[in-house]
């Protein structure tokens, strides 16, 4: 007797087509560690208190950011960038984001600060002098920074040709009653000394000769009378003895005016418009001119910093006030020229330099520039196979402060071209020092050793040339060293079975695990897969059955085979 089974191919085919599908829909997907889109440049050059904004871009899922100095983490810095406003100690300092997911984790370039400070004032000049018309004024000022310049100025204006650290002038009469100071400026900013106040006095006057002493007069006894009563005398309101005058100064620059009156206790300086439609006074004019810089506005002398474009053509006026009334100054114009785009300034040159094709994989041309009037700074380079600037041709692509060469026998020569960009326009671009790069042929034989190096992501062998062999990731053997609870993160151990790495991480509260192996996603995968696709299968035999049930088909024939001679 034999069994017979019937069954329809194209079901059976059906069912184990979607539990293929099942099984590929619930199978966990492929590792994939971060991957740094945009990274950082190798170098950035701020002027010291200007902020710095570093910034990277990363594709991955779950991603997160932490920062770090080359002195340590940056604490509850972990954004995609990092904004500072660093000092001169910041000066070498190198900063570097790190990317990390459950896949890995990868860092970017380590950009190193180059900061540049402006002058600071070491010595300053007195308050106040006083010296005889034909003197000499001296004053004497120092200051600390690099590419210093020296420009003294009255009150009234410059001192046209005085730009040392030392100003010796005569003195006459024309100087009584100003004040003189020094501006000091580099490529980063500017600082000024003190304003010293000059008073000059008339010529040497001749010593009188004494007079004979007379004899005493005997005074007569006095008199008693009543003491006679004072008539009121009237207060006279503020009587000007000094008008500021007109200013004219180039956008971003210092003005300084002065008003004096006699019988005045307060001051107040206004500003009006050169239509005379809108008023401030000092205290609520930066809600107009938000970005300048005003000090002195109730005293006799008004200075003005960083005096923007938008200012031309407006007045400012001292008010005096005391116990007879109040009294105005005359009007004092405010003229700002508009500023030039200034040219950036080149702080480090790139280096060239001789190699073999093999040495030094990491060399790259790198360009340090820094500009004082807030531009963003671009870079171009360029090559040639001559040393001469007038053959360059510029490198596509090639528009960031580093650029790596290509590694060809022989030698070439480059340069950067670094412009300053504001407010939609572009400053005459600077060139860099063409600098030579040669690469010479020859044999190396690489030895990678048997001692591996590596990182938190993965491991390799590397030759004394830089070349890495070998390299793979990680192959984690992990310890749980404490368990998870369902409110409560674990920990676990791991080291790598290959190069003996040791790292530690988290377990996330509510997984389970298996002492020694790494706990995941991946199990859970094929369980709920398994489980899955015999409940498909279970699904779709009876669906199988009912189907040939309904039509009246037998489920199984059983056949009767006689041979001859036997029963």
């Amino acid at each position: 007797m034999y069994l017979t089974y019937r069954k329809k191919t194209g079901c059976w085919r059906l069912l184990l087509l979607v539990c293929l599908l099942v099984m590929a829909l619930t199978l966990p997907a492929a590792a994939a560690a971060p991957v740094i889109t945009r990274d950082l440049d190798a170098a950035a050059a701020v002027v010291s208190g200007q902020s710095i904004t570093l910034r990277i871009e990363a594709q991955g899922e779950n991603l997160t950011f932490q920062w770090y100095s080359t002195q340590g983490l940056l604490a509850g810095e972990e954004g995609s960038s990092l904004t500072m406003v660093p000092d001169e100690k910041a000066n070498g300092m190198g900063f570097f984001c790190r990317v990390t997911n459950g896949d890995g984790s990868v860092d970017s370039t380590t950009c190193y600060l180059s900061v540049k400070a402006g002058p600071a004032i070491t010595q300053d000049i007195p308050s106040t002098i006083t010296v005889r018309e034909g003197e000499t004024i001296q004053l004497a000022c120092s200051a600390s920074g690099e590419q210093l310049s020296y420009q003294w100025y009255t009150t009234t204006g410059e001192l046209t040709g005085n730009t040392g650290p030392t100003l010796s002038i005569p003195a006459r009469p024309e100087y009584n009653g100003l004040g003189f100071y020094c501006q000091v400026v580099n490529p980063y900013g500017a600082a000024s000394t003190t304003v010293c106040w000059v008073t000059v006095t008339a010529g040497a006057t001749p010593t009188p000769t004494p007079s004979p002493t007379p004899s005493p007069t005997p005074t007569p006894s006095p008199t008693l009378s009543p003491t006679p009563t004072p008539s009121p005398t009237a207060v006279p309101a503020p009587v000007i003895t000094k008008n500021p005058t007109g200013e004219t100064v180039t956008e971003g620059g210092r003005a300084l005016f002065i008003a004096r009156a006699d019988n005045t206790e307060t001051y107040t300086w206004r500003f009006v418009s050169g239509d005379g439609t809108r008023s401030y006074t000092y205290a609520n004019v930066t809600g107009a001119f938000p970005t300048l810089g005003i000090a002195g506005g109730d005293t006799d002398t008004l200075t003005l910093t960083n005096i923007p474009f938008d200012l031309n053509g407006w007045k400012v006026i001292c008010r005096f006030t005391g116990p007879g009334g109040e009294t105005d100054s005359a009007a004092a114009l405010i003229t700002v020229r508009q500023a030039e785009l200034k040219e950036p300034t080149i702080t480090r040159q790139p280096t060239g330099g001789e190699m073999g094709l093999e040495e030094n994989l990491s060399f790259t041309l790198t360009v340090m520039a820094a500009v004082t009037d807030g531009g963003n700074l671009t870079y171009q380079w360029y090559c040639t196979a001559q040393n001469d600037i007038s053959t360059i041709s510029a490198i596509q692509g090639a528009e960031r402060s580093s650029y790596t060469p290509a590694r060809t026998e022989g030698t070439m020569y480059y340069c950067v071209a670094v412009t300053s960009v504001k407010d939609g326009e572009e400053s005459s671009p600077v060139y860099s020092d063409l600098v030579a790069v040669t690469f010479t042929k020859e044999e190396h034989v690489h030895d990678f050793g048997m001692e591996w190096k590596y990182n938190d992501v993965s491991h390799w062998h590397e030759c004394e040339c830089g070349l890495h062999q070998d390299e793979d990731y990680h192959s984690f053997v992990w310890t749980v060293v404490k368990e998870p609870t369902s409110r409560e993160d674990g920990l676990q151990d791991g080291v790598c079975s290959v190069c003996g790495y040791r790292t530690t991480q988290p377990i996330p509260a509510g997984s389970q695990t298996d002492s020694g192996q790494e706990s995941g996603s991946g199990g859970r995968g094929w369980l709920i897969a398994g489980f899955v696709f015999l409940a498909l299968a279970v699904i779709g035999a009876g669906a199988l059955l009912i189907v040939r049930v309904l039509r009246g088909q037998e489920l199984f024939s059983f056949r009767f085979r006689g041979r001859k001679g036997r029963r």
